[in-house]
């Protein structure tokens, strides 16, 4: 093939899935030989999927990549990660996908005439039911994300892939959220250059993308994942979280004002204490562009607090069923514990923030996160310890007691902190730090 038109990442656990997957890919592709498929399989099932090794049956490009398991689901973002290294580099979109879900007819011609649709290839096409939708807060991206969506490579290098959440979908759309936002827009009284680069795509190139998720479990392990997940939202919206966010889409906003000042050498120095970006003309040494990436904390707590309330409730119904105190419900146990959230909740809503106002500076100080002229190589920044699921140890990550309990509560999948650790270093191989 001459590129690659798309590089579609699939953890899979389930080999009969895959395999008619790999059937509606091999029969409703239009051209099988631009694109390639990277399948992440468990160690413990790797036997089952030898038919992937059929090139005869399967005469198009699958690299198998071969990892433990781990925490299953909830450590999904660490084999994303390695499935991210593993992308052709002349790839022009990415992609990941459920192995539950199939392709229609001629689907990757559709994605095909998207291609250079904007000339700076920085955008993204939307597939699933949210493609018609537009955000409006930092919390819709967490519960009403795009699930489905396929990436400029381009793009998916300046926010340097996957992301640290396991809702892999909820990290873009927030970068995305934030980029609509503009520069500056939650400092100064109006908005300023807004860009969106969300294009949804009308026609269906794929179904069976509604639902899909580990069905016919009992109803504490979906309590116990649903308690999970808020708690993943709670930490999407936390401060840090969202400055990482805001920060990435600052930075795919420079790189756009680059292209359209057809600048051909550029570098992006950011100032971390100033919390500022500077776009910078290598060939004259100009600095062209400063921008803010500052965030308010307020905004962060709004949103912490709704979700510490929905959280705080589903752990108290979770344990009321685990031993069976379902009667306690009679007293409300729930509203009682939640009023405090609620309280604090409702009276933050009625606040109004305070508009203020940033000037741009060109005092450039700090490292280089971008430049045309020599590769920077950047540690990626893991947010995990800003939530309540995973604790930073001796500059580790590792997973919490909490999180643990849980996972046991509900009999999940699991592994031992070494394992852990071993594949975290092996996915981050160049290290990773824990501050932007």
């Amino acid at each position: 093939m001459d590129r690659c038109l798309i590089s579609i990442t699939i953890p899979t656990r389930r080999p009969s899935e895959m395999k008619a997957l790999l059937e509606s890919f091999k029969v409703n592709t239009d051209k099988p030989e631009d694109v390639e498929l990277i399948v992440k399989i468990d160690d413990d099932i790797q036997d089952q999927y030898n038919f992937l090794d059929d090139k005869i049956a399967y005469p198009f490009v699958i690299k198998k990549i071969v990892s433990p398991r781990l925490y299953g689901y909830y450590t999904q973002w660490i084999n994303n990660r390695l499935c991210y290294k593993s992308i052709d580099k002349d790839a022009y979109f990415a992609m990941l996908l459920t192995d539950e879900a199939r392709f229609n007819k001629g689907w990757d011609s559709v994605i095909r005439r998207f291609k250079g649709f904007y000339p700076d290839d920085i955008f993204r096409l939307k597939l699933s039911h949210a493609k018609y939708l537009n955000y409006y807060n930092i919390g819709q991206p967490n519960y009403l994300p795009d699930c489905f969506y396929v990436i400029t490579l381009k793009w998916f290098r300046i926010i340097d892939g996957f992301g640290d959440c396991w809702g892999t979908d909820v990290c873009l759309q927030t970068i995305s959220f934030h980029l609509g936002k503009g520069i500056n827009s939650y400092f100064y009284p109006s908005v300023q250059d807004p860009i969106s680069r969300d294009i949804p795509v009308h026609e269906e190139v794929l179904h069976n993308i509604d639902i899909f998720g580990e069905a016919g479990q009992d109803i504490i392990f979906h309590s116990a994942r649903t308690l999970l997940i808020y708690k993943e939202w709670k930490r999407n919206v936390s401060y840090e979280v969202q400055l990482l966010y805001v920060m990435q889409a600052k930075l795919t906003y420079l790189h756009i004002k680059a292209h359209e000042m057809n600048l051909s050498n550029f570098k992006i120095i950011q100032n971390a204490s100033a919390k500022k970006l500077t776009l910078i003309d290598t060939v004259n040494n100009l600095a062209l562009i400063t921008v803010s990436y500052k965030f308010p904390k307020i905004v962060c707590l709004y949103y912490k607090l709704y979700f510490s309330y929905l959280s705080t409730g589903t752990l108290i119904n979770l344990l009321l069923k685990k031993h069976s105190l379902e009667w306690l419900n009679i007293f409300k146990p729930r509203n009682i514990i939640r009023a405090p959230f609620k309280l604090a909740y409702n009276i933050l809503a009625k606040t109004r923030l305070k508009s203020l106002f940033i000037n741009n500076t060109n005092t450039i100080k700090g490292k280089v996160l971008y430049d045309t002229d020599e590769p920077v190589d950047l540690k990626p920044t893991l947010t995990l310890d800003k939530g309540d699921l995973f604790v930073l140890k001796k500059g580790k990550l590792l997973p919490s007691k909490f999180f643990k309990w849980i996972v046991d509560l509900h009999n999940y999948t699991k592994c031992s902190d070494k394992e852990f650790s071993e594949n975290l270093d092996k996915a981050f191989e160049n290290g990773y730090k824990t501050k932007i």
